[in-house]
């Protein structure tokens, strides 16, 4: 059955392709407003009728609306056969994945998955590079510098020798355990590669990837299995997978996925090798993802091996893009069914007369002489396989709607669906095969970073006094924040003085101004804080060492029994986020030295650190390992407390910019924790240092009673200890940590 894709504009008579067409590649290329994305729909619709399970990119939120079925009366007055609407309405089956997000699918990713078994020593070394350059981007690194280089051929040699060994790697809290135990799988002179310094400050980067906002990439939901995707779908449905990107808020991460999925369907396509086209790969923009040499993101990589070998093995790459100048052009010289839709520039027409001539040339001159012209969804198609000539060509009309989605709006069609929890029931049960095969490992402990408890990091220490440009350049480096007044003070100028510094600063754009407290404040923006949500000073958390499996395991230990017997079990994923406290400096007078410790002796000053929860205001003190909650009416003797040693933990470092949804912002300003402290403990407060604010990992479970459905509760399990609660610690937050 053709693919009935549009009409011819002069004659109205239709204009198909064969399911042929598809082996050999379609890329549309136009303007913004060409139809670009209504032709790739369009052309998804068909392969849904013709039964062809499809992988869309969805970068903008305009594909996810496959998911919504048109008017059919309206459909049809367009000029779309009514059996069209009906074959899709039938089969198709959309399910909209949502990457470190549970609006639609939480979908998670593994970017350190082994080469397939049995491919050829060639495929297998592209197969590890592509791995070590898909990870890059993760750790921040650019494979283009030399310094992003060096990491690459490390990362390369290290898989390699520790797939060869048979080990997997399962995921970025096993590899920075086998960076730091490096010559357990290394030849001699490899572990060179890298300095140990550099191998240092790798590993700590790649255990932050197990922690916080970018741990949700990575943990929350189903894992990302492209096997799974073209099967999931009920009986007689065609699956119709929409990873939906807009929940991804970096470019960042969303290249990085692209980078994986790309990765993961060439894996699967080389276990799977087909003669007929057994899978659509359609990403909507291109542009970034394949750009010009020299440029080389992971993305680029994935991508040009499908191109160039996807056909071989039943796998139908679609790509559009409206600005083919940024894309490689060369890396398209396997496509065969071209859309041109309109252009303008005379850059991009250069471009595509290239591409042309290649395919044409007789047609060249005619084909970019019509160009300029067309207006939305007209397109020239060049498909010298199944077309003497170029047609021009109406893309027929939707018969699902055209409109971009919300992450709201991709909730409720999921919530509707039913697939949400389909695949989360999926999950559950491979989790719990692999748990009865004893095949579940969590992430090993993760060691601790940063900043050595008793010795405050930089970002910690107030900003000191000196001449107003020495001021500047403290509050540049810093993440903090001072008034006029603070900074006249601190450097001995007159207010309207630093006054015009500052305003010749903010107009630059190297320092902003806010509200905070009733003043106005000034900071470097780049350092990421926000005094109008109270985001000032530096930001920690504490280290999760209870990853998703780990956690999982704990939480039973919570549950219902009834002699001896589990009665509950977990509904659904748990939820990670993160209780936002205030750690204040202050000091005690202790007695060092005398005999027995006690005889004599002189008493001295010991700073150490009280924590105050910046939801409730609720004071804690370290003391025996835990943090004990406090109020008005306890009387606390601090010489008692009985503090952890120095160094016992050590924060990891987060840049404020990147607290998301799931780090809950704080309530309180950090003046007023630390009056709250000033107040109710009578401590000293160390003056040379500002409150950091840090982060506690919490997951939150909901589990049902197995022969009561509807009794449902809600357990929590501190991510740091793996402490479980029985109440809503995010507004108690009687949190327990060791200090």
């Amino acid at each position: 059955m053709p693919l009935e894709i549009g009409f011819h504009q002069k004659t109205g008579e239709p204009i198909t392709l064969p399911r042929s067409a598809l082996k050999r590649h379609i890329v549309a290329l136009g303007s913004s407003g060409s139809g670009k994305t209504v032709m790739g729909k369009a052309i998804i619709e068909e392969c849904v009728r013709e039964e062809i399970p499809v992988i869309v990119i969805d970068i903008q939120g305009d594909l996810a609306s496959l998911a919504l079925l048109g008017d059919k009366s309206s459909v049809t007055e367009k000029g779309t056969p009514g059996r069209i609407y009906e074959d899709y309405k039938n089969k198709a089956a959309v399910a909209i994945f949502t990457p470190a997000s549970r609006k639609g699918i939480p979908i998670s990713i593994n970017p350190l998955k082994a080469p397939p078994e049995g491919i050829d020593e060639e495929d297998k070394i592209l197969s590890i590079d592509a791995t070590a350059s898909a990870v890059l981007p993760f750790l921040g690194y650019d494979e283009d510098t030399d310094a992003g280089s060096l990491v690459k051929d490390y990362l390369f040699v290290l898989l390699q020798r520790i797939w060869d060994k048979g080990q997997t790697i399962n995921g970025f809290g096993d590899l920075a355990q086998a960076i730091t135990n490096d010559t357990d799988y290394l030849q001699p002179g490899e572990e060179s590669l890298l300095t140990e310094k550099e191998k240092e400050k790798l590993a700590r980067k790649v255990r932050g990837l197990t922690v916080g906002a970018d741990a949700l990439l990575f943990n929350l939901g189903i894992s990302l299995d492209v096997e799974n995707l073209i099967s999931w779908a009920p009986k007689g449905k065609v699956p119709v997978n929409i990873l939906y990107l807009n929940t991804l808020h970096r470019d960042r991460d969303k290249q990085s996925f692209i980078a994986v999925i790309a990765q993961e369907t060439y894996r699967w396509m080389l276990k799977n090798p087909s003669r007929k086209v057994q899978l659509i790969f359609f990403i909507d923009e291109l542009a970034g993802l394949v750009p010009p040499h020299p440029y080389n993101p992971p993305t680029k990589k994935y991508i040009q091996l499908l191109m160039k070998q996807a056909r071989k093995y039943g796998v139908s790459m679609m790509l559009a893009t409206q600005n083919i100048s940024d894309v490689d052009y060369k890396s398209l010289s396997q496509v065969a069914t071209w859309f041109l839709g309109r252009m303008m520039t005379q850059q991009d027409l250069a471009k595509v007369r290239q591409i042309i001539e290649s395919i044409s040339p007789t047609e060249a001159d005619t084909i970019i002489a019509q160009l300029p012209k067309l207006t939305v969804g007209k397109f020239m198609l060049l498909s010298p396989d199944n077309y003497d000539e170029v047609q021009p060509v109406r893309v027929r009309w939707l018969v699902t709607d055209h409109r971009t989605l919300d992450d709201t709006q991709v909730k409720e069609i999921m919530d509707q669906s039913g697939y949400r929890s389909l695949f989360m029931k999926m999950e559950e049960t491979a989790e719990q095969e692999l748990e009865a095969k004893g095949m579940i490992e969590s992430s090993a402990i993760i060691e601790e970073e940063e900043s050595e408890e008793g010795k405050p990091p930089e970002e910690t220490k107030k900003i000191e006094k000196g001449n107003l440009s020495q001021i500047i350049n403290q509050l540049q480096a810093k993440p903090e924040v001072l008034s006029a007044e603070e900074i006249a003070e601190l450097s001995g100028v007159s207010k309207s003085q630093a006054n015009k510094e500052l305003k010749a600063l903010v107009d630059s754009g190297k320092l902003a101004k806010a509200k905070y407290k009733g003043k106005t404040v000034f900071y470097n923006p780049e350092t990421g804080i926000d005094p109008e949500k109270f985001i000032v000073g530096a930001v920690y958390r504490f280290p999760l060492r209870f990853p998703i499996a780990k956690a999982k395991k704990r939480i039973k230990d919570g549950m219902m029994k009834t002699l001896g017997v589990v009665q509950e079990r977990v509904v659904g994923q748990p939820r990670l986020y993160y209780v936002p406290f205030w750690r204040v400096p202050v000091f005690r007078n202790v007695k060092k030295g005398g005999l027995l410790g006690f005889l004599g002796g002189k008493e001295v000053k010991e700073r150490f650190y009280v924590y105050v929860n910046a939801l409730t205001g609720e004071i804690f003190v370290p003391d025996a390992g835990q943090l004990k909650s406090i109020n008005m009416l306890d009387e606390i003797d601090l010489r008692k407390l009985d503090l952890p040693e120095k160094g016992a933990i050590r924060f990891e470092k987060l840049i404020p910019g990147t607290l998301r949804g799931q780090d809950l912002l704080p309530k309180m300003a950090r003046e007023d924790a630390t009056e709250q402290v000033r107040m109710i403990i009578g401590a000293d407060l160390a003056e040379d240092e500002n409150p950091a604010l840090v982060y506690m990992p919490l997951w939150e479970f909901l589990v049902e009673d197995k022969q009561i459905p509807d009794n449902k509760r809600y357990l929590w399990l501190d991510g740091y200890l793996g402490t479980i609660y029985n109440e809503d610690i995010t507004a108690q937050a009687r949190l327990v940590a060791t200090d």
